[in-house]
């Protein structure tokens, strides 16, 4: 664990001479900023990290970059020339940005990454959480799947009496042509 410590203050301490012999060149371009935990560089890579870890982030943009080389194992020269191609853009891909794509990716992670940490944090409490919604949703489709026909609401219309002038007449009746007379009872 020390030897791990002793690494990360390593680097730590080697992005901060960079920062402080080359301040002329990289100030107006660059602040460097050492963070301790891995949440914020968690959100902004949208994916899970293992400390330490080196990036460069443009917030105009929300485009970061990534050096070739391991964190652990850049030197002073490394670290600076990884700051060099940064500023003349050359051989430095970036990720990341703010596409409609990566939004939704951004709100993908979001759901994943939140689900993933309840279920670390509390299992139990995450199974009651989404176990239980989606049995409740899941029986009411099955009910609402398998549901049989009634024939009930078919007899109220059956046996009502048929309304005044509706008198039930025999076909032959209709059938025959009256000519203006009057139909003699």
């Amino acid at each position: 664990l020390s030897h791990l410590v002793l690494k990360y203050k390593r680097l730590s301490n080697i992005a901060r001479m960079v920062a402080w012999e080359k301040r002329e060149r990289f100030h107006k371009h660059f602040q460097i900023a050492w963070m301790n935990g891995d949440s914020v560089v968690k959100t902004i890579t949208m994916s899970y990290v293992t400390l330490p870890f080196l990036l460069v982030y443009n917030a105009s943009d929300g485009i970061y970059f990534l050096p070739d080389e391991a964190p652990l194992s850049m030197t002073k020269r490394s670290f600076s020339n990884f700051i060099e191609n940064l500023i003349a853009k050359e051989n430095i891909v970036g990720y990341g940005g703010y596409s409609f794509i990566q939004k939704v990716h951004r709100v993908m992670w979001n759901i994943y990454s939140t689900v993933k940490d309840i279920w670390d944090a509390q299992p139990i409490l995450a199974l009651v959480f989404f176990l239980l919604p989606t049995l409740l949703i899941c029986f009411v489709c099955y009910n609402m799947c398998t549901m049989e026909e009634s024939d009930e609401g078919a007899d109220e219309f059956e046996n009502e009496d048929p309304a005044e002038g509706d008198e039930d007449v025999p076909m032959e009746e209709l059938s025959q042509p009256t000519f203006g007379r009057l139909k003699e009872d």
